[in-house]
């Protein structure tokens, strides 16, 4: 430990109580008991009755040793650059269990009036500023003490050292944390754990094991403002060796999620022997709903009855604030995820890691056009692309890293990845046909991407179906996609009633489907024709309006379906099903029809099955 120095904590009743004890030592950020006896205050302080203020860097708080809940020093109000973080956190209890009941079992409880050493300094390691808060106390033959350390940064380690021997025979201690978490002010705390997945929020009251969360990833996170405190148990490399062995049996520990009660502060019912199931088990759970939850740690901390009554023993618990005022304001890296064709590629998850994929802080996946973000204090940090099973990303390999890096306040939309093509092209296609089962010909069709509803994303490519009604694409990979079937003027589909037609396609790598058709309402591409010609002094009239309308039963104009023209000798055809219909032309501006001597002209006409009419004609004059 380098540059110690002293610094003073005030106590409520306007003394001050000289300090210099519990440090940090060794590499890797280690914590170890430092001769506690030769550099504590020596005498007893009095109790202390009230809150009292302290702040070191950006941590404000107001520090407790309550004088009959017995739970140590407590941290009460306690916020990290303006924002609320815990309301209390304290350590009621630390229960103790020998080996065949040979002493015991106890519920040893510190603090209250007669609590024997007060610890606090301030002091720099590896380049960071540290306070040291705490307190020793006596309770039959053990010595317990109990320190907080918060650092300049936004970390917070409590912590628990223990020497002395009730009995000569093995024994565990289990140091009980009691965290009410507020962060960013009361309501909307939710405590999550990581899984294979993703985050899981914990929302009713739960007893859990430490390594139900993959890679000790627990954290309380506020809906709400998005802030988060990520919470790690100590798994023996908090530690120096030495005089201090830490606890390394991690998988001995729990958590559990409480829903607030203000009866339940404090520890009641003293050891885990009758009233509790098991040493394991902590009391209050009554499956509330987490409103407003409580985190609880219960560490592990054997010791041997050979080490002796000298030899000191540690476990902890370390928490790391994440707020949008850490490290100036928050960044935001992202940008989007495509498929081999380039379109979006939606729901894929992407992990965020501390820089050299150091811890994990958070997931999220791409929206419904492959876009995603993640906002963060400045600093570096990997992205973890995950492809879905049985893809890969453009180079290979299911999982892709991407480095980055922000300062406060920077975007870098930099950051995609594309999924490879897998297994070749597949094909979708059928045919458009009207209600006779004849194909249409000249339907316009487009093809989408799919969102994750099925709902079209991505406009990719067009066609037309062919005089047989037929059509296909060509995709480039696997995937989800809408074919969108596109009538002329007038034209519906059956199962639409519309103009347009949707249809939701999957396919598989080099699948072709053949199955995605489309039927047009009425008179479609059917198997009657009607058409003739128009003509103009005798010669065929180019580019004369035709519409088609269905007739009513008193022979007048029904429904307009369709339209089209003459081409270059006058000729015009409509394909239909069995029906009576009524054909308009419509003459170019100015002129007129002969038979009507208006600028229009209606022919009714009725076809049977397979019937071509071509005597459905006009003339200009």
């Amino acid at each position: 430990m380098s540059d110690n120095t002293e610094t003073k904590i005030s106590s409520n009743n306007g003394d001050n109580k000289r300090v210099s004890t519990v440090g940090r030592m060794a590499a890797g950020l280690v914590v170890a008991l430092l001769t506690i006896a030769s550099t504590v205050v020596t005498t007893a302080p009095e109790a202390e009755a009230a809150l009292v203020s302290q702040s070191f860097a950006d941590w404000t708080f107001d520090w407790e040793i309550h004088q009959t809940r017995n739970d140590g020093l407590s941290l009460n109000n306690v916020t990290y650059d303006g924002v609320k973080i815990f309301e209390r956190i304290s350590l009621p209890t630390m229960t103790v269990y020998y080996d065949n009941n040979a002493c015991g079992p106890y519920a040893d409880r510190i603090g209250g009036y007669n609590y024997s050493e007060f610890h606090g300094e301030q002091f720099t390691y590896e380049g960071k500023q540290w306070l040291s808060i705490g307190l020793t106390d006596t309770v039959g033959q053990y010595v317990i003490t109990q320190m907080f350390y918060l650092s300049d940064d936004g970390e917070i380690d409590a912590h628990i050292f223990s020497r002395g021997l009730q009995c000569s025979v093995n024994h565990i201690h289990l140091p009980h944390w009691r965290m009410d978490f507020d962060i960013a002010g009361a309501g909307n705390d939710q405590i999550r754990r990581k899984t294979s997945t993703g985050m899981q929020s914990l929302t009713s009251e739960f007893d859990r094991n430490a390594t139900d969360a993959v890679d000790h990833g627990w954290e309380v996170h506020d809906t709400v403002t998005g802030d988060y405190v990520t919470v790690d148990f100590d798994d023996g490399s908090f530690n120096a060796g030495g005089t201090i062995i830490p606890e390394t049996n991690y998988v001995e520990n729990r958590v559990y999620g409480r829903q607030y009660n203000s009866n339940e502060l404090a520890w009641v019912g003293g050891h885990s022997a009758a009233p509790y199931p098991d040493i394991f088990t902590l009391r209050y759970n009554n499956n509330q709903t987490l409103t407003n939850p409580v985190m609880w740690y219960t560490g592990y901390m054997p010791h041997a009855g050979s080490e002796g009554a000298a030899t000191w023993h540690s476990t902890g618990v370390r928490m790391k604030v994440h707020n949008s005022n850490t490290g100036g304001n928050p960044g935001t890296i992202g940008n989007r995820v495509t498929d081999a064709s380039g379109a979006g590629a939606p729901g894929i998850a992407i992990d965020l890691f501390s820089e050299g994929r150091a811890s994990y802080l958070q997931s999220t996946t791409t929206n419904a056009n492959g876009n995603y973000s993640f906002s963060a204090p400045a600093g570096c940090y990997v992205a973890t692309f995950v492809a879905p099973s049985g893809n890969t990303f453009a180079g290979g390999g299911q999982y892709l890293n991407r480095d980055v890096c922000i300062a406060s306040g920077q975007t870098d939309n930099t950051v995609d990845a594309q999924l490879a093509a897998v297994g070749g092209a597949a094909s979708i296609g059928d045919r458009v046909s009207d209600e006779s089962g004849v194909g249409v010909g000249g339907v316009a069709i487009d093809l989408f991407t799919a969102n994750p509803d099925q709902s079209r994303n991505q406009y990719l490519q067009s066609t037309s179906s062919n005089s047989s009604g037929t059509y296909s694409f060509d995709v480039p990979s696997a995937g989800c996609y809408v074919v969108t079937f596109i009538g002329s003027g007038g034209t519906t589909f059956v199962g639409s009633n519309a103009q347009w037609f949707n249809r939701h396609v999957c396919v598989s790598n080099g699948q072709t489907v053949n199955t995605v058709d489309a039927t047009v309402q009425g008179g479609g591409g059917g198997n009657a024709t009607i058409g003739n010609r128009v003509t103009d002094g005798g010669g065929g009239a180019s580019g004369v309006s035709v519409d088609l309308f269905t007739m009513n039963a008193d022979g007048s104009r029904g429904s307009y379906l369709r339209s089209t023209s003459t081409n270059s000798n006058g000729n015009y055809s409509f394909g239909v099903s069995p029906g009576c219909y009524t054909v308009t032309f419509i003459a170019p501006s100015g002129r007129l029809f002969s038979a009507t001597g208006n600028s229009w002209h209606n022919v009714s006409v009725c076809l049977t099955s397979g019937q071509t009419d071509n005597t459905v004609d006009s003339a200009l004059s």
